[in-house]
């Protein structure tokens, strides 16, 4: 059964309940009572769980007219009323902001004025309903302000001990079950003989009803506002039966007057009952808050001193002595400033003197002094206290000692101070941008690099304004890369705020604060202009060097020792090898592999022998792509460090073919001329003019 239902069930018992009850004490026939407790419950269930429980109500009331004897239509036509009824009554109070605890005068007064003006609707629509159907007994006018003071009376007594009846109170009832059925049972012997043993109606026999009130009261401060709700049920459930059966001293023979009397008592009764339950409640609410501030003062971890206005000491709390080494005694009577010592800051005492004389209030720290003699640091909040006329009465003094924390801090003083020296001698510089990327701080040799004068300059600046624009875009993914907890590495360009052009280079950490949470990057940035320029210029130098060797016919090459690497080659290769330059480099072995099959022996032995010589100068022949010889001088020499390390090998590579054809034609013509010599039988001879001489 889900909440709602049991709740609704539960509502519709109660109503039939004590609607069954309230109808046992009728004040006219059989469906006007003196008092209709169904009403109280009804205003509680809708106040508290919300307007959706009206039908519960609605079948509560219809079941009780029924059982009456009403017929079902004049029931269900009732019923309408006993629900709008409660229904603009809890309406009401939840407009005007009623609170249920009924601890203050204006939450009794609302339920008062409430109930009476919500009753109005079912009082009306009630005795309209049995005019109707013919069952009004009495005159029309008694019959409403009967059904009207029975049905606020009901509110009254019933809604609050619903509303206020909880867990604490029903424990505070069950810790004093004795005292509880002792007052119980006293109360049903005194309002039974006041209001139903007693027949006299005479004189002032009235002025006994009054009796019961310090019953009231006894159950107010005892059992709480529980206790008050079930006096005024108990007081006046018994007054209305006994005024019903004729008996007690609001029995009148007019019923118009009986019924005026009993509404008049009933109302007095339970406002006066509830005023003396809000007199307790703020008595024992006063008495809890003193208890409770009185053991959080002497618990405290804060010294605690009030002073009068001379600034005397009237009270200390037990951590202000444990604090000082002082006792109560020897602090009671004495001026403040027995704490202050040679080490007390003569400033700080006159700002103090300053605010209090100014009526105003102190917040700092001061060096004080124990009875000892020992100095501590002391957080001092002085607070001046006035009385209700505006007039100063004296000061609430806190103290906290802070001796710990006034030396790490000094401690981190003179770290920081340590480290701000080391980082303005530091010529790299030394920055901490923020998460969204702005200058925090930034050492002396950042500040020369951006052209800055002071860190004020430039602190909260965003650090990409500085950077050429389409490098921003790389310097934020690494600030990004570093506050996801990397390290980040870039290198970009920046226009100081003079206009200068500067490359840095910047390596950046993750920067932290004492939790351990990214709150930023810090970076170590160095210049890197002078490095670029001369890259530049050995760039320009490398490429004016490359121009040349690629103008000239020749292959100028340079390999790694071993030759298994190809570290330059000149564009002429693709002339001389009829193959691409970039071959050689991608495929170094293409370099013997070209080679004419009959010197690559002579070759690789000369280059073996490299070990030994340092160079080789060889002339061999080489396979073209195209499938032609070329002959080939090839100087090369090995380049060492100065620890004879080898490093390169530098070499040139020219064609010799033509002159190599030449001599080989020329050293075939000499074969011939010699045979023709020897074959011919007559002398010859041959006379070089050149060296005039006979050949």
């Amino acid at each position: 059964m889900s909440r709602y239902w049991f709740h609704s069930l539960t509502l519709v018992l109660a109503y039939v309940v004590t609607g069954y009850v309230g109808l046992l004490i009728p004040a006219f026939g059989t469906s006007i009572t003196l008092i209709w407790l169904p009403t109280g419950i009804a205003v509680a269930f809708l106040y508290q769980g919300g307007f959706r429980y009206w039908p519960a109500v609605s079948i509560g009331a219809v079941c009780v007219n029924l059982a009456n004897g009403v017929v079902w239509p004049a029931a269900a036509a009732i019923a309408i009323g006993n629900t709008l009824g409660p229904l603009l009554t809890a309406w009401l109070l939840r407009r005007l902001e009623f609170q249920p605890r009924l601890e203050r005068i204006r939450d009794i007064i609302l339920l008062a004025v409430t109930a009476h003006a919500g009753m109005l609707i079912s009082a009306s629509n009630g005795v309209a309903v049995l005019a109707f159907f013919d069952r009004l007994e009495e005159g029309l006018v008694r019959a409403w302000l009967s059904w009207w003071a029975g049905d606020s009376m009901g509110v009254i007594a019933a809604a609050p001990f619903l509303l206020v009846a909880g867990r604490t109170q029903l424990e505070t009832i069950q810790r004093r079950l004795g005292e509880f059925l002792l007052w119980l049972m006293l109360t049903m012997l005194v309002t039974f003989g006041i209001f139903v043993l007693n027949g006299s109606q005479e004189g002032a026999a009235w002025a006994i009803a009054f009796v019961p009130f310090p019953l009231i009261a006894w159950a107010t401060m005892r059992f709480g506002a529980t206790g008050t709700s079930a006096a005024v049920i108990l007081i006046a459930l018994v007054a209305a039966y006994g005024t019903s059966v004729k008996s007690g001293p609001f029995y009148r023979v007019d019923p118009m007057q009986q019924v005026l009397l009993l509404w008049v008592y009933m109302t007095t009764m339970a406002t006066l009952g509830w005023l003396i339950a809000v007199l307790g409640f703020s008595q024992f609410k006063a008495i809890d808050i003193q208890r409770n501030l009185e053991h959080g003062l002497r618990n405290a971890n804060l010294g605690f001193l009030l002073a009068d206005g001379n600034g005397l000491i009237t009270y200390v709390n037990d951590c202000f002595t444990r604090l000082t080494g002082y006792t109560t005694a020897d602090l009671l009577g004495r001026e403040c400033r027995i704490l202050q010592g040679s080490g007390t800051d003569a400033e700080t005492v006159d700002q103090i003197r300053m605010a209090l004389s100014s009526g105003g209030h102190f917040d700092g720290e001061i060096l004080n002094y124990r009875k000892d003699g020992s100095a501590f640091w002391n957080a001092l909040v002085i607070s001046p206290i006035y009385g209700d006329d505006g007039k100063l009465e004296g000061f609430l003094v806190t103290q906290r000692d802070i001796t710990a924390k006034k030396k790490s801090e000094i401690a981190l003083q003179r770290s920081e101070s340590r480290l701000r020296t080391i980082l303005e001698l530091e010529p790299e510089c030394v920055k901490i941008v923020s998460r969204d990327g702005c200058l925090i701080e930034m050492n002396r040799a950042g500040l020369e690099m951006i052209e800055a004068d002071s860190i004020d300059q430039v602190r909260g600046v965003a650090i990409d304004e500085l950077i050429v624009d389409e490098y921003r875009a790389s310097f934020n993914m690494m600030h990004e890369r570093v506050l996801a907890g990397d390290h980040g590495h870039c290198e970009f360009p920046i226009i100081g705020l003079h206009g200068t052009h500067r490359w840095l280079e910047s390596n950046s950490v993750p920067y932290r604060d004492f939790d351990g949470a990214i709150i930023g990057q810090l970076a170590v940035t160095r210049d890197t202009t002078n490095h670029k320029l001369a890259m530049k210029a050995l760039q320009e130098s490398r490429d004016q060097i490359d121009r040349i060797l690629n103008s000239i016919e020749v292959v100028v090459y340079s390999a790694s020792p071993a030759g298994d690497e190809i570290l330059f080659i000149s564009d002429y290769a693709e002339t001389l090898y009829g193959s691409p330059a970039r071959e050689f480099r991608d495929d170094p072995t293409k370099w013997f592999s070209v080679i004419h099959p009959d010197d690559r022996e002579y070759v690789e032995k000369a280059f073996a022998a490299m070990e030994v010589t340092g160079s080789f100068n060889l002339e061999y022949r080489i396979i073209r792509a195209d499938g032609s010889v070329r002959w080939l001088l090839n100087r090369s020499r090995m380049i060492l460090d100065s620890d004879g390390v080898r490093l390169r090998l530098d070499g040139v590579v020219s064609d010799v073919t033509d002159r190599k054809s030449a001599e080989l034609e020329l050293r075939a013509s000499e074969v011939r001329y010699r045979q023709l010599f020897k074959a011919n039988p007559h002398p010859m001879w041959v006379y070089d003019l050149e060296s005039l001489r006979f050949l």
